[in-house]
């Protein structure tokens, strides 16, 4: 099971095309912005940060080559198609993707990073390219939490500098207990170091149907409006510009349809 985040490819019957879906972290750490503009891109390759470990959106097919599949990653390199350039990938944490933007070491970074007013605040995004309805409550067999309610004076397990992490925060356990990987959030359930996690949907699911059920189940939902943009640096702007640009294109003829069914409907699933 441990390997699971950089292999499988998918599972999920979510909803196709531009109506867009699901939503994932929140900030790192404070890093001073440059003070000094940049042109857009320098050369005809795109710096892009991403997190590698969150299937089907991103995961390791091949680390020995470098290589990096899903959704997100088509996307990013249809869109860099669509602007005359090509991507040059890097693995980052999460939670030092906002400060890659900010700091410029990267000319962009997408990896379900939900568009919040806090991240704002640091760099700027392009327009939505997903967006996600709800929560999953990940719990034991057997146990009685249903709700959001239920997970008060609760050890809840999830995503460290996520949005769910700030969800839960909101819902004032007993403990939180925040985990850089996804796969790591429902084992600490599943071991007993946590009694419920708070997961975005897609990654719940997938672990459930890759071994995960045997053990744990959905034990409710909590609604959310989270959509997610690609990060740029906020004095950008022709980047942003050519980025929406190529999205929109892609959206309209028929490309954004394409890798949606390809990584999310339930051909896929049974394809892959």
């Amino acid at each position: 099971m441990k390997n699971y985040m950089k292999k499988g490819l998918i599972l999920l019957a979510l909803v196709g095309a531009v109506g867009l879906i699901s939503g994932c972290g929140d900030a790192g750490k404070n890093a001073p912005a440059s003070s000094s503009a940049k042109p857009a891109v320098s050369s005809k390759v795109l710096k892009v940060a991403t997190e590698p470990y969150y299937p089907p959106f991103r995961y390791w097919g091949d680390s020995s080559k470098n290589q990096m599949m899903g959704f997100e990653i088509d996307l990013m390199n249809a869109v860099a198609k669509e602007m005359g350039m090509k991507v040059e990938w890097k693995d980052e944490n999460f939670d030092r993707l906002i400060s890659s933007v900010e700091k410029k070491d990267v000319d962009l970074a997408i990896a379900a990073i939900t568009i919040n007013e806090k991240r704002k605040e640091r760099i700027d995004f392009s327009d939505p390219y997903y967006k996600m309805s709800k929560y999953l409550i990940i719990v034991p067999k057997g146990s009685r939490i249903k709700t959001e309610d239920d997970l008060k004076d609760k050890i809840v397990a999830t995503k460290k500098d996520s949005t769910s992490e700030a969800k839960v925060i909101l819902l004032e356990p007993e403990k939180i207990v925040s985990k850089d990987h996804y796969e790591d959030v429902f084992q600490a359930v599943t071991y007993g170091n946590a009694e419920a996690a708070v997961s975005n949907e897609q990654a719940a699911m997938y672990y459930l149907r890759h071994g995960g059920s045997d053990r744990l189940t959905v034990g409710g939902s909590i609604p959310t409006e989270n959509n997610f943009g690609i990060a740029v640096a906020k004095d950008n702007g022709k980047l942003k510009e050519d980025v929406n640009k190529a999205l929109k294109k892609i959206m309209t003829d028929g490309t954004y349809d394409k890798l949606s069914e390809k990584w999310f409907s339930d051909r896929a699933a049974e394809k892959n």
